[in-house]
């Protein structure tokens, strides 16, 4: 079309001529019918057309309500069920502890099979309806894979899983134990006239395996178990692990003596066990001093010994070469000392098994007799047998469970003649009160307790020279080694370095604080108060004269005081009157010790900061920080304040700090909550 054409249409439509425009009509957004079709205007499709939408909000409204409610059903249903299964598992775990209680006195005549099974049998019936709880609610099997709710319920899985395997292997061993009890009467271990009698316990051990093997891998298992997030499952989850660890270290710990008895009795074949005698007056790492050494005899339950001999008498010549068989960081640490192969100087350590495996290796080199272990005990081991046996006549005195300590640590150095014939009366003392408890008369039950509380304040040790025994007695905890601990361990010790006996007059008091940290290491500082209250009027030989040249008066007192720390740690810092620390480490463990002097009536304080770069057991992923103090074989127990901090953020056992006394009498381990807030 040309500009004219153009011109000419432009100018006719303009003037009204020309063919008609096509109408536009518009289709409602909805019912696409033509808005000229309906009843209504413009303003009444808007209001149409907002009302649709008003409708859509609506229906989505509802679906999101609907929706809540659900999960708000969901999560209390699963609530509720975990309340009730909670509640069932804390009743399992009641009636658990009541039977660990009993099966810790598994031997006692008192400890009816029945009653354990009972309780047994109650927690394994909480725990079924834990399980059924758990396997017909429609909102746990859902909840399994929702946040926060999820990690609570696998908990709750494992732990009845976990549980229902704990109560069949406890009933599994109570069988065996019904069985031994009615056959033996009770009487699983008698003592009369020098001799042993033993029951046949191989239905019991053989139960006991049993279940050792099987409550070993649920307490692993429980171990394992992943911390939940905050919810009503947390703290019964760790309860729930401890429970499942102590139950299977009581059933292992009974086992081990159990299956030890025969052989170390001599009814698998003759035994002979170097007797240590020791002296808590004069100190060295893992207890007292050896003062002097006996031979025991075992030979079917019949019991005899040899004449003690101190220890002088034993001790190699100074030009003789022993072929002694040491580790090297035995030999390192100990060597500077003088001669470490003289066995008054083997427990510088306090790694027992280490100690009475270089005293039976001199023993043999020089006496030219193979033994098969060492036994250590000092007067407070002799004091809860005379608690048991009554007062003994000895060396021309009469000693009771009251007089023995002072008697044997203090008062026989004011004895007549050398320090070899005072030795010598020790000896026989330890001899005479062995010997009136081997005449038997006693109730078997309350000896085995009685050497079970020595054993676990380190006043009696045991070494054996065979692996496989030296296995059990580690399970006995009678070994002297050190206590395991996936976190903080310390173990305090003096020894003394003064040639004197002031160590009766000692005490210590021990304050051990441990700041956790972000990155799961911990700062920790502890201090160690020594306190010297010899008493006026002791003889030159408990007062020492040795360092008179260097200005000690009468009492004055100098002693390595020392710490046992988790291998690996780092010292950072120390404050003490006396010399720089020595570090040496020692087995599985470290220690830092500095020469002090501690003069009559006055104390001194030494403090060590270390760091600790990591734990076998990382605090923030388990919710749980294990301290494990280890007592030295003292007369006076440490008294002990205990501060751990969290980071911030963090509590202890719901406290920041968390703070605790004690008197360290035994081996203790606490086990703390660590949460975030």
């Amino acid at each position: 079309m040309d500009r004219t054409e153009t011109e000419a249409r432009d100018g006719a439509e303009a003037a009204g001529i020309g063919p008609d425009p096509v109408p536009v009509v518009e289709i409602d957004d909805v019912s696409g019918v033509a808005p000229d079709s309906r009843v209504g205007t413009g303003r009444h499709r808007q209001e149409h057309v907002r009302g649709a939408r008003n409708g859509r909000r609506r229906v989505l409204r509802y679906l999101l309500i609907g929706g809540a409610a659900a999960v708000l059903l969901l999560i209390g249903s699963c609530v509720w069920s975990a309340l009730r299964i909670r509640a069932s598992l804390q009743s399992a775990q009641r009636e658990a502890d009541s039977a660990v209680g009993k099966m810790t006195r598994l031997l006692d005549p008192a400890v009816d099979p029945a009653e354990i099974d009972r309780d047994v049998q109650a927690a394994a019936s909480d725990v079924r309806t834990a399980r059924s709880e758990l396997s017909r609610s429609p909102g746990l099997r859902v909840a399994r894979f929702v946040p926060w709710i999820g990690p609570n319920v696998r908990a709750l899985d494992d732990i009845t899983d976990l549980a229902d395997a704990a109560t069949a292997a406890s009933a599994k061993a109570l069988d065996g134990f019904a069985q031994v009890k009615a056959a033996s009467a009770g009487r699983y271990v008698t003592l009369a006239d020098g001799q042993v009698q033993l029951a046949d316990l191989s239905p019991l051990v053989e139960a006991l395996s049993h279940a050792n093997e099987t409550l070993n891998g649920v307490s692993d298992r429980a171990a394992r178990l992943s911390r939940p997030p905050p919810g009503p499952l947390r703290s019964l989850t760790r309860d729930v692990s401890d429970d499942f660890s102590t139950l299977a270290e009581s059933v292992r710990t009974v086992r081990a003596g159990l299956t030890l008895l025969p052989s170390a009795l001599g009814f698998e074949g003759p035994r002979t066990y170097l007797l240590e005698a020791r002296n808590n007056a004069e100190l060295r790492a893992d207890g007292g001093m050896v003062l002097s050494i006996a031979t025991l005899h075992l030979d079917a339950g019949r019991v005899s010994f040899t004449p003690p001999v101190t220890v002088t008498q034993l001790n190699p010549r100074p030009d003789v070469e022993l072929a002694v068989d040491v580790p090297d960081w035995y030999r390192y640490g100990f060597e500077r000392y003088g001669n470490y192969r003289l066995i008054q100087n083997h427990n510088l350590t306090a790694h027992f098994p280490t100690a009475a495996d270089v005293t039976a290796q001199v023993y043999r080199a020089t006496t030219g007799q193979e033994v098969d272990g060492v036994i250590a005990l000092d007067p407070v081991a002799l004091k809860t047998v005379l608690a048991i046996t009554g007062p003994v006549d000895a060396a021309g005195n009469s000693l009771s469970a009251k007089t023995i300590v002072p008697f044997a640590v203090n008062e026989v150095y004011g004895l007549e003649g050398d320090h070899s014939e005072r030795r010598e009366v020790i000896a026989e003392v330890t001899t005479a009160i062995l010997e009136k408890l081997l005449a038997g008369g006693f109730e078997e039950q309350k000896v085995a307790r009685a050497l079970g509380k020595a054993t676990a304040q380190s006043h009696i040790q045991v070494w054996m020279s065979r692996p496989e025994e030296q296995a059990l007695v580690h399970d006995l905890h009678a070994d002297g080694d050190y206590a395991p601990s996936n976190g903080d361990y310390l173990r305090v010790a003096v020894q003394n370095f003064g040639a004197n006996k002031l160590d009766y007059f000692l005490t210590r008091a021990v304050r051990h604080e441990v700041s956790l940290r972000e990155d799961g290491s911990a700062r920790v500082r502890t201090s160690i108060t020594v306190t010297n209250e010899t008493a006026a009027g002791q003889p030159e030989y408990v007062t020492g004269t040795a360092f008179a040249d260097a200005g000690f008066l009468p009492g004055d007192h100098q002693a390595y005081v020392g710490i046992y720390v988790p291998r690996g740690s780092l010292l950072r810092s120390w404050e003490s009157p006396g010399s720089q620390p020595v570090s040496l480490q020692e087995g599985s463990r470290l220690s830092y010790s500095t020469l002090v002097r501690v003069n009559a009536g006055s104390s001194v304080t030494v403090d060590f900061e270390y760091d600790i770069p990591h734990f076998e057991a990382d605090w923030r992923e388990t919710g749980r920080f294990d301290v494990v103090m280890q007592p030295q074989g003292t007369v006076q127990p440490d008294t002990v304040e205990l501060e751990v901090t969290a980071p911030r953020g963090w509590t202890v056992e719901g406290e920041t700090p968390f703070t605790t006394g004690f008197e360290l009498k035994s081996t203790t381990m606490l086990g703390l909550g660590v949460e975030r807030d």
